[in-house]
């Protein structure tokens, strides 16, 4: 059994984390039964150190700074870190399921994801950070905004307070959406849902992944994930409706 390290929240199911949903994304697609054990933000690092997990990065004053999603597979022994690492690792110990990287090629999805992330996300991404310090429980919450204000040197509030600032951010952002849809759609005749066409890549999981980030700490109803549902004729949106059997929520 793969036991999946994830951050809880406020919203609906817990799920939150793009990162997260990644890796539920990839383990439902390589149909690997797996479970959660829910950590929340001051319990990540010592419970990953406790299990032998890398640190994926450092903080500014150089001590390990240690990421979730892990996965721990009982089967293998193996603690795996990282979203990218772990989906690697599926796709070579359980090479008998579906593939998440069609064709045998990883490099340009590894590129997609690289590119996507610093053209579509980056932009978003003082929006993205205070409205998801307002979906964490009082305790993350409490880590989550000492730890990010001292990263932006901003107070949560002031990342992206309503007005013109947050109106340019959000315009930056569908910009960014803009250069990659014509990437989506050059495929065929334009109209096949996926990176590859037809056939459903880890690509695919990593935007879907991103968009439901937005959604569930905006809300389904917020007006500004409604326009991010009109963005591209739609595209995006359709791209969550035909993954909706990757179940994100624990069942």
């Amino acid at each position: 059994m793969i036991t999946l390290y994830d951050i809880p929240s406020k919203a609906p199911g817990n799920v939150w984390s793009p990162n997260t949903i990644k890796t539920r994304m990839a383990l439902q697609h390589k149909s690997l039964p797996f479970k959660t054990v829910w950590l929340e933000y001051p319990d990540i690092g010592p419970t990953l150190k406790g299990i032998g997990a890398e640190a994926t990065s450092k903080w500014e004053d150089g001590s390990p700074w240690y990421t979730l999603p892990v996965i721990q597979d009982s089967t293998t022994g193996k603690v795996v870190a990282d979203s990218w690492k772990i989906a690697l690792y599926l796709e070579d110990t359980y090479a008998d399921k579906p593939t998440l990287f069609p064709f045998g090629v990883r490099a340009p999805v590894e590129f997609f994801e690289a590119y996507f992330t610093e053209t579509t996300i980056r932009p978003g991404m003082r929006i993205f950070m205070s409205e998801t310090c307002y979906r964490l429980n009082p305790t993350s919450e409490a880590f989550f905004r000492r730890t990010r204000e001292a990263i932006y040197k901003l107070k949560i509030e002031e990342l992206a307070p309503p007005g013109p600032e947050r109106d340019a951010i959000w315009a930056a952002v569908k910009g960014g959406f803009d250069k990659f849809a014509p990437k989506y759609a050059s495929n065929g005749d334009g109209s096949l849902p996926f990176f590859y066409g037809e056939t459903i890549s880890y690509a695919d999981i990593v935007v879907a992944s991103y968009l439901l980030w937005v959604k569930i700490v905006l809300g389904p109803e917020n007006p500004e994930w409604k326009e991010v549902e009109s963005w591209n004729g739609g595209r995006w949106v359709k791209l969550i409706e035909l993954l909706k059997d990757y179940k994100i929520v624990d069942a």
